[in-house]
């Protein structure tokens, strides 16, 4: 069940928070906003993420109901 979205167009910050029930959940994330590509992180439950970029696809397990918060923003260069 969806709790809370929202895109902020100026940072390319996309936010959904969703109550997830054990599963894998899809998200789309459109390449247009993203042509440096992408990164996302999670809080809240327990989550792996799997970034299908060249499919514009999130794809969230979980192994267990609970709210779970997920971002997708621009990628950063991780140099160290």
């Amino acid at each position: 069940m969806p709790k809370l979205m929202h895109f902020d167009r100026k940072k390319r910050l996309f936010t959904f928070e969703w109550e997830a029930a054990a599963g894998i959940t899809e998200l789309f994330v459109p390449g247009h906003w993203y042509p440096e590509g992408w990164q996302s992180g999670f809080s809240g439950g327990n989550a792996i993420l799997e970034e299908k970029p060249e499919a514009q696809r999130l794809l969230v397990q979980t192994s267990e109901a609970g709210i779970v918060r997920i971002t997708v923003s621009p990628q950063t260069d991780r140099k160290e």
